[in-house]
Formats: C-alpha cells, structure tokens, sequence
C-alpha cells in the first residue's frame, strides 16, 4: 500500500497525505455507488415481489368473479320463458379488482412481470407471457368499459318486457270481457252468417278456456288470438255487413293489439336471450385467458382459498 502511494505521489507530484485523502475519497465514493446500487436493486426486488403477491390475488378473485358472472349469465338465460313470474331475475357481480388493478396501473403490472432476473424468459416462454399479460389487461379494459353497461342493458330490456307484459295483461282481460257479451248477441241475431261468426268466436273462447293455464302468452297466442284471427279471415263477408257494430270493433282492436303485444314480447325475449347468451359466452372466454395467464405467471391455477369474501352479488330485480 505504501509502495502504490509513494508510486502515485511520484507520478502525480503530490503529497502522501494528498494521494491518501483522495484514495480514500474514491473509495468511499465506489463502496457508496455500489451500496446505493445494491440498496436500489434490492428495493425494486422487493417492490415487483410485492406487486406480484398483489396482482396475483387480485388476478385469482378476478378469475373466480368471470366465471361465476359466466354462470349467472348461463342462469339467467335459462329464466327467461315468456309468462314466468320470476322472469328476468337478472344478478350481476362487483368485481372490485379491477378497480385496483387500474390503480396499480399497467406500467407497475409490466414491471412486476418483467423486469428483474427473477422474471426473465426466453424464446416460446417469453411470448406465453407476453400473451398471457396482453389477456389480462383485455379482460381489464373490457370489464371497465362494458360489465356497467352490460347490467343497464339487462334492466332496460326486463323493464320493457313487464311493460309489454302488464298491457298483455290488461288488454287480455279486456277481450275476456268482451267476450260475456257473445251469448246475448247470438241469441238476438238473425242474420245466419253473422249468427253463425259469433258462434264460432264463442266456440273459440269456450275451448280456449278450457287450456290448463290461460294466462300463459303462448297458451294465449296459440288457443285464442291464432283462431281469432283465422276466423276474421274465414268470415270475412259476414264481418263485412256488421263491421260497424261496436262489439265487432272491440272485439277486433283488441285481437290485434294482444297479437301485437305478444310479437314485441317475443322480440324482447330474443334481445334478451340474445344478449345473455353472447355475454355468457364473453365473460367465459374472458375467465379461460385470466386461468391461463395465471398459469403461465405464477405456475399454479387459481384457488378459491385465495378469495377473501370480497365479490358482491346484487340482484337488481
């Protein structure tokens, strides 16, 4: 050591005590840069473990909420027959993780998964875990813009079908109403053709009547508006000389409005299924990406020991 510092005084033209001071400057100025570099790299070690355990479990909750929405939706669906009190019943699942997966943020997520020794890949295993991460921020992103919206959707489409519904209802009574006023029109009319239509209608609600569940659209539809309209096609002439009688009026106004009702009721039944069969399908698609990308990043697949009790059903009926 005193060789190397009487070489450096030589060559340098200063004092030993000079070389010394600023050999030992250097020193610690590299054991700081080193420590610092040490102590940074250790943080940023300890800071993606972190964010990972993190990500990890919200990942497994995220997992566990797509697919029970998945079932729900599947669920949902199979409840929607026309004329069913419990019709529409529609639950829709609060994920909070997705909320704090944003507040993570994609940069700290990227990080956690790629940065650093411990997370480094190479060749088919690099690309798995670059799809694997794009899967997760797909279901993060569409969870963010459409699950909301998605549950709106439902509730508009179940308020339009018991709107539809509740009219159903009323203008159905309204031409069973309608209907206690037959006898006495037959039993006055002397027209035989006119006699004739009028007896075939109350020939019509009589076997109607007799169906086991007569409130039922479809029961409707099939044993009362279908005849009812045939028979205002068969007895065309005859409806033709009395198409003036208020009776005949209410009794056809109201054939073709239950007729309407019924068609916008199917239709919404459709959207309905339609919709929910699509987002079953989604959300189905969506949890099988999350189960693999949980796969390929943390090696095992996701558990329900991880859920924390956390995912909130309400049902928006």
């Amino acid at each position: 050591m005193d060789k190397n510092i009487e070489y450096l005084r030589i060559a340098l033209g200063s004092s030993a005590d000079a070389i010394l001071g600023a050999s030992v400057a250097i020193i610690v100025f590299i054991l700081g840069y080193i420590i610092n570099g040490l102590n940074s790299t250790v943080n940023s070690y300890l800071n993606r473990k972190k964010n990972r355990t993190q990500i990890k479990l919200l990942l497994n909750e995220l997992y566990f909420a797509l697919k029970n929405q998945s079932n729900l939706f599947e669920q949902y669906n199979d409840s929607l027959i026309l004329g069913e009190p419990n019709y529409g019943r529609f639950k829709m699942t609060t994920v909070p993780s997705v909320s704090i997966l944003f507040q993570i943020g994609y940069e700290k997520s990227f990080t956690a998964h790629f940065d650093g020794l411990e997370t480094l890949s190479f060749g088919q295993r690099k690309r798995s875990r670059n799809k694997g991460f794009m899967h997760i921020w797909e279901a993060l992103n569409y969870l963010d813009q459409f699950h909301n919206e998605g549950l709106k959707y439902f509730k508009e489409l179940d308020a339009r079908y018991w709107e539809i519904m509740n009219s159903f209802n009323n203008m159905f009574q309204r031409l069973i109403n309608l209907s206690g006023g037959i006898i006495a029109i037959i039993d006055n009319q002397k027209d035989p053709d006119i006699k004739k239509y009028y007896e075939d209608v109350y020939s019509v609600f009589m076997s109607f009547l007799d169906q086991k569940d007569v409130k039922n659209p479809r029961i409707i539809k099939l044993h009362l508006l279908e005849p009812l309209t045939n028979l205002i096609v068969m007895h065309n002439a005859s409806i033709a000389k009395i198409m003036l009688a208020t009776a005949v009026n209410d009794l056809h106004l109201a054939n073709a409005s239950l007729t309407q009702d019924y068609k916008n009721l199917v239709d919404t039944l459709n959207a309905s299924k339609g919709f929910a069969d699509l987002s079953y399908r989604r959300y189905l698609h969506l949890s099988n990406n999350i189960s693999s990308a949980y796969q390929i990043f943390y090696k095992v697949r996701p558990s329900n020991n991880l859920i924390e009790n956390n995912t909130i059903l309400s049902d928006i009926m």
